[in-house]
């Protein structure tokens, strides 16, 4: 094959790859409410902005209730902090069970 029908080959498969990840693309921390969250099977993800009502432990690990204005839920989160009462977060979470949630990220707003 000539160079110039490899390259346009080329570019046809580049094009139809990013057509399809546009597509096919989707977030997998979609935001939602904790309602919206707990509602759901174990498992779900979602992204939670919120207030922190109570700190129950910040060390070794991080328990704390917080309430999105929607409802309340017990989030554990496998690091230190120094996150207060009032504070208000952005949470990257999974379901767990019943209203517990298990935070991979936890960003605190400023």
């Amino acid at each position: 094959m000539e160079d110039k029908k490899i390259n346009q080959i080329c570019i046809i498969i580049i094009i139809i790859g990013l057509v399809a990840f546009f597509v096919l693309y989707k977030e997998e921390f979609e935001e939602k409410n904790i309602n919206e969250l707990l509602i759901q099977e174990r498992n779900s993800k979602g992204k939670i902005i919120g207030k922190i009502e109570h700190v129950i432990k910040n060390y070794p690990t991080t328990n704390f209730i917080i309430n999105d204005g929607t409802g309340k839920a017990i989030i554990y989160y496998p690091k230190e902090t120094d996150f207060k009462k009032n504070d208000f977060i952005t949470a990257f979470v999974e379901k767990e069970k019943e209203n517990n949630l298990y935070a991979y990220k936890v960003i605190k707003e400023t």
